[in-house]
C-alpha cells in the first residue's frame, strides 16, 4: 500500500498502516479523555485575565476621549444628554 503525505510517498504494508491508524485513533483518545473530569463530563475551562487586561476600558483611548468630552460639555455641539441617546441608538446598529 503506498500513502501520500504532504512531503514524500511512503510505502507501508498493511500492518504498518493499521499501526500507524491505531496510535493515531490512541492520540485522539488520550486527547478526548484529557478533557473529561472523573465523572465523565466536559471539564470547565477556566479563564485567568491579567488584572490590567480587566481594567482595559480605563486606559483604552476611547474611553479616554468620551470621558474628557462628557467633562467639557461646552467643547462639544451636543449636550450630554443628547450625546447619550445619540450613542445607545448608535450602539444598537
Amino acid at each position: 500500500m503506498s500513502v501520500h503525505l504532504s512531503i514524500k510517498t511512503v510505502n507501508m504494508d498493511d500492518d504498518e498502516v493499521l499501526f500507524v491508524a491505531g496510535m493515531a485513533a490512541a492520540v485522539v483518545t488520550v486527547i478526548a479523555s484529557s478533557r473529561l473530569d472523573s465523572a465523565g463530563k466536559r471539564k470547565r475551562h477556566t479563564t485567568w485575565v491579567r488584572p490590567l487586561f480587566q481594567r482595559r476600558s480605563e486606559y483604552c483611548a476611547y474611553n479616554l476621549l468620551m470621558a474628557e468630552l462628557r467633562k467639557s460639555d461646552t467643547d462639544i455641539r451636543l449636550t450630554v444628554k443628547d450625546f447619550d441617546e445619540l450613542l445607545s441608538i448608535v450602539k444598537s446598529i
